[in-house]
């Protein structure tokens, strides 16, 4: 166990509508040889016994690649989000645990590609975090790997921005409507045009901002009304200018559920604060993956193969959020 080793500073925020962006730079950049971007010999296949909750991920490039939580793997059999970080070295193929975020399809085999980052929601789904009060509730039965949960949660996506034909959660992130299924609801549809005029008027700006990071940033802290909902450091600036766009559009897709309250800079410095506090230890169910879980905050920080196992990624959800406790 050891009290989590990347010291970083938190910036002057950025907002845009009710979201608020802080700009973090770490001091420990480690020096080890991969990349966050998906190559183009990369692939996404179906195990020769197709499972829902698994690919095979193979890199066929000269370089480790670094594949980030939460990552939508669009087509197979079905579209799936990666469950935890992964680093799959160069010319190495391994399978991976997923989670289905498209329950209405098995089958129409489609190429596999990487489609984006899941929103808040479904991190925490993921992570089963919120989990007790939806048992109260009694909305679904406690289940081990969660996937009832992160389909309970793509559900609430799908009431802002319209039912899909197949409950695909990458269409609405990538602000898709093709497979959308046109109901004769009105209120459901003024619903609907709600968000989406919502994320349009601030899309561009979004963009803008992914696009420009600030120099020697290597992460962002987010916040949804009025609290720090999350924090993700990625080891050098590329691997961090790589993933921000994908962060950002699904921070984007949270914006309905967001209150007009602007996210203090006071309070994503407390929550910086107990991130660094926090005690972490390596999880013996993944390679390389280190956590901590108190009442404030949930870490899953991925470690570097190498023998010093420096951290390359961590991605923090804050327990506290409104987003992660209605998970």
């Amino acid at each position: 166990m050891r009290v989590y080793s990347d010291r970083f500073h938190v910036g002057a925020p950025t907002h845009v509508g009710p979201l608020s962006f802080f700009p973090v730079w770490s001091q420990e950049r480690p020096d080890f040889n991969h990349r966050a971007t998906i190559p183009s010999r990369f692939q996404i296949g179906e195990l020769d016994d197709a499972q829902v909750s698994r690919l095979q991920l193979a890199n066929q490039s000269n370089t480790a690649v670094l594949v980030a939580e939460g990552t939508i793997l669009r087509g197979g059999l079905q579209t799936r989000v990666l469950q935890n970080d992964v680093i799959i070295g160069a010319g190495q193929s391994m399978p991976v645990e997923v989670r289905c975020v498209e329950q209405g399809r098995w089958g129409q085999h489609e190429q596999g590609v990487f489609a984006g980052r899941a929103p808040v929601a479904v991190l925490s789904a993921l992570r089963g975090l919120g989990i007790e009060a939806s048992i109260s509730d009694g909305r679904f039965n406690r289940d081990p790997e969660n996937q009832g949960q992160v389909w309970a949660n793509v559900s609430r996506y799908e009431r802002h921005y319209g039912m899909r034909q197949t409950s695909s959660l990458e269409g609405i992130v990538n602000g898709r409507d093709d497979d959308r299924v046109m109901r004769d609801d009105a209120k459901e549809e003024a619903r609907v045009q709600r968000s989406r005029s919502l994320t349009d008027r601030f899309a561009a700006e979004i963009e803008a901002l992914a696009a420009h990071p600030i120099a020697g940033q290597n992460g962002v802290i987010i916040g949804i009304s009025g609290q720090p909902v999350s924090l993700e450091i990625f080891h050098h600036e590329a691997a961090f200018r790589a993933q921000v766009p994908f962060l950002m559009r699904a921070a984007l897709v949270d914006m309905p559920m967001a209150s007009g309250e602007l996210t203090p800079s006071r309070r994503a410095v407390r929550f910086a604060e107990s991130i660094m506090d926090s005690a972490l230890e390596f999880d013996p169910s993944c390679s390389g993956l280190m956590f901590a879980s108190n009442q404030r905050v949930d870490i899953r920080s991925m470690t570097a193969l190498d023998a010093a196992r420096p951290t390359i990624h961590t991605c923090v959800l804050n327990r506290r959020h409104e987003l992660v406790l209605a998970a």
